[in-house]
């Protein structure tokens, strides 16, 4: 689903999905570490 965003017009929307993702597995690890 996330590339079909890519490939359409609202590339700001699969970007921001991205760095969404990127910022919750970096929150789920540092909580899991700390």
């Amino acid at each position: 689903m996330i590339f079909i965003l890519c490939n359409q017009k609202v590339s700001y929307i699969c970007v921001t999905i991205q760095l969404l993702k990127k910022y919750s597995y970096y929150g789920i690890r540092t909580e899991a570490n700390g």
